[in-house]
C-alpha cells in the first residue's frame, strides 16, 4: 500500500479512487468489501496501489497502521450532510451509533482536507502531492473527471464474510457507545 484516503460515505472516495487510478498504480475503492481490513496491509497487487476507503480508517489499529506506512488523506464533511447521503443508499444507522462514528473519525489520522477539496484544482493538487508526492498531477484527466459522477453499484458488491464480521464487532461497539453514552447523560 502506497497511499490511502479515508472518507466518510457519500464523501467522494468512490470519485477519488477512479482519479487517483492511473498507469502508475491503482486505487481500490473500499477493499474492506473483498478483503479483511488487516488483510489489506500485506495485498499484493503486482503493483503499486492504495486505498480509498469509507470504512477502513474505523478499525483503529489497521489505520495507525496504514498511516505509519504511507501518506493518508482524511476528506471532511458535515456530519448531518453525510448521514442523510449515506441515509439516501440505506445506510440509516440509529444516532447513538453516528455520532461514535463521527467521534472515531476525527481521531483518525492523516492530512485532513475539505472533501470538496478534490472538485477544486488547488485543493485537488494539494491531495495528489501527498498522496503521490514526486509523480505529475494530469490536470486534464482531473478536469475531464471533475465533471463525471462517479458511483458504486451497490448491488454487484460482493463482501467478505470477514469483514462483515469485524464491521459487526465495530458497530456493536458504536452501539454500546451510544448506551453508554446515554446512560451518563
Amino acid at each position: 500500500m502506497k497511499f490511502a484516503l479515508f472518507g466518510l460515505p457519500r464523501s467522494g472516495t468512490t470519485w477519488a479512487a477512479n482519479w487517483l487510478s492511473d498507469g502508475a498504480a491503482l486505487c481500490l475503492h473500499d477493499p474492506i468489501a473483498q478483503h479483511a481490513p488487516a488483510d489489506l496491509l500485506d495485498l499484493d497487487m503486482g503493483r503499486p496501489w492504495g486505498v480509498a476507503c469509507t470504512g477502513l480508517w474505523a478499525f483503529e489499529d489497521v489505520a495507525r497502521e496504514v498511516a505509519g506506512r504511507c501518506p493518508v488523506v482524511v476528506l471532511e464533511r458535515d456530519p448531518r450532510e453525510s448521514e442523510k447521503l449515506a441515509a439516501g443508499i440505506g445506510l440509516d444507522l440509529p444516532a447513538s451509533v453516528h455520532a461514535w462514528i463521527h467521534a472515531r473519525f476525527a481521531g483518525v489520522p492523516g492530512v485532513r482536507v475539505p472533501h470538496s477539496a478534490l472538485w477544486d484544482e488547488q485543493g485537488a493538487r494539494r491531495i495528489w502531492s501527498i498522496l503521490r508526492p514526486g509523480e505529475p498531477f494530469d490536470v486534464l484527466r482531473w478536469r475531464m473527471l471533475r465533471d463525471i459522477r462517479v458511483e458504486p453499484i451497490l448491488e454487484r458488491v460482493e463482501v467478505c464474510a470477514a469483514t462483515v464480521a469485524a464491521l459487526r464487532g465495530v458497530f456493536n461497539q458504536g452501539e454500546h457507545h451510544g448506551e453508554e453514552t446515554a446512560a451518563t447523560t
